[in-house]
């Protein structure tokens, strides 16, 4: 099938056309979709938004020149032409307002059609005794396509028999029964599912031990039923009317291309800034009670554990940066063990490019054993066509979505962790855990070099949030992530505004959210800068990158002259991060350029690099999230985050604030030599910073 034929099928499923036609049937340029037509405006209007963001993934998709056509040009020119002028018209929405709904419902709602290709991986691999789990799970919440690779770690290949309950087929075969050969150590062949194909049962033979394991895979939508219902959400927000909001509550309640959640009572929520307390709330939401004492004190990932307390958990998320397998990880990889063992849909995701082989290794170790185990390795892939500036990025862009949800049957036992701490020993202990005994573990020095085996210490902040319904909200909000599109990264979009005439205050309440920059055109950044726009008195900054974007940088200057008070607490010097002499030469740009006309401290605790994100406008709102003060998150990586208009949750982070103040010192600038000028000024690198 050609490229462009392709984009038009992608197109035609993307529903941006169905929303128009309020049909059950959507026909479009011969091709049929089926869906369920729009249940009233809210719906039409939130079709309408994710037509715009799928067509401005599809027209990156298909390049970036359109075809000179003579009178007499190919069919095949022509039809390219007129995909490009129907991709372009319709993401033109995404320089205007997204779409309001004429009047906001109460009850988030579940959207049914089908948009994207699904794409899993299934870990093929032989029982471990006593330690194995047998269900496969495959997912086509709103799939138009649903595919699974096969992946066989190891030697040896593997022989799979398959026998369906509907059609399967890869690229040479079809049918409800199927027998295939899995090379070791390769990715292949790839599954594609029929829409009626519910449940299959593979037997696998594995040459290695001489014995034949049987799976069974099955289809979340009819097997796990209120897993795909919460996967399948979207809101609809109470957007009040402009002219009665200031303009910081303008940026709360405003609807907008970023992925936010409906404004959500968060229930009780603990502030981390200790390591500890923050490692002990993450296995928490697994264990439901901190770690023992002896863990800390012998630094021994393998003590045994109490999981009388242990959750009853029916869905969780992982979703970090780094994921390693050291003390840290592996004493969360136990957790998960745990609640893999006892039926638990768990959905991993971490970066490819940082992964060593032992993080890749426990990872996969985890979803051979355990197949309801979904592990996923974030690796932008880059579109043909591109320009240099972008083959770059797709070279460095990464995953940086931190967050831990555990969503239990039971009352009060759901819980969630969100900030920008990652998986790793360098944000729970000062110096590397002895873990020689454990060779399967990662051994750390504080030897420095371009190496991603480096061990450095963090001070960071993150959110603890019990409340059962808030925990499900940000769930369902990373799921619609976890369910993009695989072939152009395009992401669903949570919610939608809906007009409301109604006083609303926000007071205690939150909103969570996902930005996918290279997918929502930027919309975090247009965020940020609507802060810094809306700031009338101070700006409080806790973070360690500062590389502003053109955009943001001339609404930060905007806030100074218009005589808004701005500290910073930040890092200077950045030795001991990757590429920490470059990012140290950037920050001090920053500084010498506004260190007059802000309060900067550096943080001082020597060995301890500051890593917290935390952004206060008028003592009233706040951000806490994932996001760097640098082009790379408003350009580059996926971040997430929680915002809130309530000026006695300031109140209770003015303290850690101060904290992080109190531990930092007045910093002078320094002149950069001209190499790191000259050097700085590149824009490619600039943007990778």
């Amino acid at each position: 099938m050609s490229v462009f034929r392709s984009i038009r099928i992608g197109l035609a499923v993307s529903l941006g056309f169905s929303a128009l036609t309020g049909c059950a049937t959507i026909k479009y340029d011969g091709l049929t979709v089926l869906g369920p037509p729009p249940r009233d405006a809210a719906e039409t209007a939130y079709r309408n938004n994710l037509a715009a963001l799928v067509a401005n993934q599809k027209l990156e998709r298909l390049g970036h020149s359109t075809p000179v056509l003579a009178a007499d040009a190919a069919p095949a020119d022509a039809e390219l032409a007129k995909t490009r002028s129907e991709l372009e018209k319709a993401a033109a929405r995404l320089g205007d307002e997204p779409e309001i709904a004429a009047k906001a419902p109460k009850n988030a709602r579940g959207f049914a059609n089908e948009w994207r290709t699904a794409r899993q991986i299934f870990v093929l691999g032989p029982d471990q005794p006593g330690d194995s789990a047998n269900i496969y799970r495959f997912s086509g919440v709103q799939a138009r396509k649903l595919q699974v690779t096969l992946v066989r770690p190891g030697d040896v290949a593997v022989r799979l028999s398959l026998d369906c309950d509907g059609p399967v087929s890869t690229r040479r075969k079809s049918g409800s029964r199927l027998s295939l050969i899995i090379g070791h150590g390769e990715r292949g062949p790839e599954l594609t599912f029929g829409d009626e194909t519910n449940a299959c049962t593979a037997d696998a033979f594995f040459p290695e031990n001489g014995k034949t394991r049987r799976y069974r895979l099955l289809r979340d939508e009819t097997h796990a039923p209120a897993v795909a219902a919460l996967e399948s959400a979207f809101e609809v927000c109470a957007t009040p009317p402009a002219g009665r909001l200031t303009a910081l509550e303008k940026a709360f309640w405003s609807a907008r291309w970023l992925s936010q959640t409906c404004a959500f009572d968060p229930g009780k929520v603990t502030l981390l800034r200790e390591e500890r307390a923050a490692f002990d709330a993450k296995v928490a939401v697994l264990l439901g009670a901190p770690l023992p004492e002896r863990f800390y004190r012998d630094q021994d990932p393998c003590a045994p554990l109490d999981f009388s307390q242990a959750p009853r958990l029916s869905l969780i998320y992982l979703s970090y940066l780094d994921i390693k397998a050291d003390f840290s990880g592996h004493v969360i990889n136990r957790l998960l063990r745990h609640h893999a063992a006892r039926g638990a849909i768990i959905r991993i995701i971490a970066t490819d490019v940082l992964e060593r082989e032992k993080d890749r290794a426990m990872l996969e170790r985890l979803a051979v054993d355990y197949p309801n185990v979904e592990i996923r390795a974030f690796k932008w892939k880059a579109p043909s066509g591109i320009g240099f500036r972008d083959r770059v990025a797709a070279a460095h862009r990464v995953h940086h979505i931190k967050m831990i949800a555990g969503i239990s049957p039971d009352s009060g036992r759901s819980r969630a962790v969100v900030g920008s701490r990652n998986i790793h020993d360098g944000f729970l202990f000062k110096d590397p855990v002895d873990l020689s005994a454990y060779p399967e573990l990662n051994q750390y020095s504080r030897n420095g070099g371009l190496t991603l085996d480096y061990y450095s210490n963090w001070t960071d902040f993150d959110l603890s949030i019990a409340g059962d319904k808030a925990v499900r909200t940000l769930a369902a909000h990373l799921s619609s992530f976890w369910h993009g599109d695989a072939d152009t990264f395009a992401v669903r979009p949570f919610s939608i505004g809906g007009k409301t005439a109604a006083a609303l205050s926000g007071r205690g309440l939150m909103r969570h959210f996902i930005s996918a920059p290279f997918a929502d055109g930027r919309a975090l950044e247009d965020y940020y800068a609507e802060l810094f726009d809306a700031a009338r008195h101070t700006i409080e900054i806790v973070n360690p990158y500062l590389n502003l974007t053109p955009k943001l940088r001339t609404a930060f200057e905007a806030a100074l002259n218009r005589g808004v008070k701005v500290t910073i607490v930040g890092r200077i010097n950045l030795y001991g991060d990757l590429g920490g002499t470059l990012l140290t030469e950037m920050n001090m740009q920053f500084l010498n350029t506004y260190g007059d006309r802000i309060t900067f401290r550096e943080y001082r605790e020597p060995d301890v690099l500051l890593h917290a994100k935390i952004l206060m406008i008028d003592r009233e709102f706040v951000v806490v999230s994932s996001v760097n003060l640098n082009n790379r998150s408003f350009l580059h990586d996926t971040e997430n985050g929680i915002a809130v208009l309530d000026p006695a949750f300031y109140a209770r982070m003015k303290p850690h604030f101060d904290a992080y103040f109190s531990a930092s010192d007045p910093v002078a600038g320094r002149k950069l030599k001209a190499f790191w000028r000259a050097l700085l000024s590149v824009r490619v690198l600039r943007e990778a910073l």
